[in-house]
């Protein structure tokens, strides 16, 4: 859709402007950059090793960054 290419272009502009745990996180969220999709939040802790609360919190700070785009 219109939308889903929207937010892959946007987090194109972004991705490298994020830390190393945000970029693993979105990776492991929308299956990019090697990463099997995984979107069960306590799935990407334990394949990271980044606690289920921070895996959540960068969740939804990465979601909220790309709709203010």
């Amino acid at each position: 859709t219109v939308e889903e290419a929207r937010l892959k272009e946007a987090a194109a502009m972004k991705y490298f402007g994020w830390s190393p745990e945000e970029q693993i996180i979105y990776d492991h969220l929308m299956g990019t950059h090697g990463k099997k999709a995984i979107t069960h939040i306590d799935q990407i802790s334990k394949q990271t090793g980044i606690s289920a609360s921070k895996v959540y919190r960068i969740r939804n700070k990465l979601a909220n960054e790309l709709r203010s785009i």
